[in-house]
């Protein structure tokens, strides 16, 4: 079996059609079903288009309701599942609290007051 696309990425959405179209099998948030591949895999040839450039995903709070909270197994599960499904454009806020404290210690307010009182913490950045 060969499996080939114009960027890693695409090549992987191609792999994930296969196992859904062909194989019958899902590889979700929650877990897959890849361990019941049939064996031979099946001999096919086709082609699968992804219908746009950019695939963008996610919101401006996921990161507060959840990945605040992950740890590097559940980003794995995460960046392999957007790959599987051709997401070439997550919108990840990380570091904009730096941003943050830079413009208001421009207007004047000290740093330890912002961190004190002001940036409640990762939880809450989305707001």
């Amino acid at each position: 079996m060969t499996i080939v696309g114009s960027t890693g990425v695409s090549a992987l959405y191609g792999l994930n059609d296969f196992l859904n179209v062909h194989c019958h099998c899902h590889v979700g948030w929650e877990g897959s079903q890849v361990h019941d591949l049939p064996w031979p895999l099946p001999k096919v040839d086709y082609n699968v288009t992804i219908p746009s450039k950019y695939r963008y995903y996610e919101n401006a709070v996921t990161d507060s309701y959840s990945y605040v909270w992950w740890n590097w197994s559940d980003w794995e599960k995460e960046i392999d599942w957007m790959a599987l499904r051709g997401i070439n454009l997550p919108l990840m806020s990380v570091g904009q609290e730096l941003l943050w404290i830079r413009t208001y210690e421009s207007l004047g307010l000290k740093r330890r007051e912002l961190l004190d009182t002001y940036l409640t913490g990762p939880a809450f950045f989305a707001w």
